[in-house]
């Protein structure tokens, strides 16, 4: 069986991809460490500062402990943000998705690439989006297309009816999934920090008559805004918004298709353009929360494919 002409274009979208996950991985783990030093820095000064001297984990122990974990978390924090994993997925994921959709275009014959010099005109569209990236320093990886294939990869032709199915459907199912796991995010990172605050306050009370509590306010606070800030929940609030969004939109574009068929090329162009002005936005969106941000997180990363 003949590769179709799109292939090599494929293979690099499936690079940039793995660069993207890659990427967003190593700051998944990193920020992990982070957190995990950041909840046991508070625990353990808590700790220090309610336990007696002498016992079998005294003071000084949890205080040095807690120094330790303070510095380290520091020091991954310092870790992350030189390394800026969170910009370099952001941005290889969207290089990764403009090949994609140029496949789809080329395939489908769209605009500029129904003439003689389609395929010349393909390679400098490749070349520009790729430059988006290697001028940043970033390396596409290598995931070329198995010997299996690739089943998200357009046929050579180019169908209506695969295209519905396999590239419109599959992006409205992608997008349901990722509504419901950016909601259950929301919710559960929601209730972790309305539980902390009762026990914050709680403690609070107990404190004004106990003072050996008190130190545990402190902790619990700490505990709560830390794991809000690992869970990013306005990232995921907008992230849930703008797929729920996209995916009536697609469905919209499928809508008007069984009320009026349209040909391929009318029927790509209106998905492509669609799927890349979301590119866009939320390309544009992820940049500016990083940079809102004093850690990076990839808790609510983006992924439009399901590579």
């Amino acid at each position: 069986m003949n590769e179709p002409p799109w292939r090599q274009a494929w293979n690099d979208y499936r690079g940039w991809a793995k660069y993207a996950r890659d990427e967003q991985a190593s700051t998944w783990r990193w920020n992990v460490c982070a957190l995990v030093c950041t909840v046991l820095a508070s625990f353990f000064g808590a700790a220090a500062a309610v336990s007696p001297a002498g016992k079998l984990f005294p003071t000084q122990i949890l205080a040095g402990a807690a120094a330790v974990v303070a510095a380290i978390g520091a020091v991954l924090g310092r870790q992350i943000l030189a390394m800026g994993s969170e910009g370099k997925w952001i941005q290889a994921r969207a290089t990764a998705e403009g090949l994609k959709s140029e496949c789809f275009r080329f395939a489908a014959k769209v605009g500029v690439y129904s003439g003689d010099s389609a395929f010349d005109a393909f390679v400098a569209r490749r070349d520009e989006l790729e430059s988006q990236s290697t001028k940043k320093g970033l390396i596409r990886g290598n995931d070329p297309v198995p010997a299996g294939g690739d089943k998200r990869e357009p046929p050579c032709p180019l169908t209506e009816d695969w295209y519905k199915r396999d590239r419109i459907q599959d992006q409205i199912n992608y997008y349901q999934a990722k509504i419901d796991d950016n909601l259950r995010w929301t919710e559960s990172i929601g209730r972790v920090g309305f539980s902390a605050a009762v026990v914050a306050a709680v403690v609070g009370a107990i404190g004004v008559a106990a003072q050996a509590w008190a130190p545990w306010i402190g902790a619990m606070t700490t505990m709560a805004a830390a794991v809000t800030a690992f869970g990013l929940l306005d990232r995921r609030k907008y992230l849930a918004a703008s797929y729920a969004a996209m995916k009536s939109s697609l469905e919209r574009i499928l809508e008007r298709d069984r009320n009026k068929a349209m040909i391929l090329p009318q029927l790509v162009t209106a998905t492509e353009d669609l799927l890349d002005s979301e590119h866009k936005a939320w390309l544009d969106q992820m940049l500016s929360k990083q940079a809102d941000s004093n850690v990076p997180a990839a808790a609510a990363g983006k992924d439009s494919t399901n590579n």
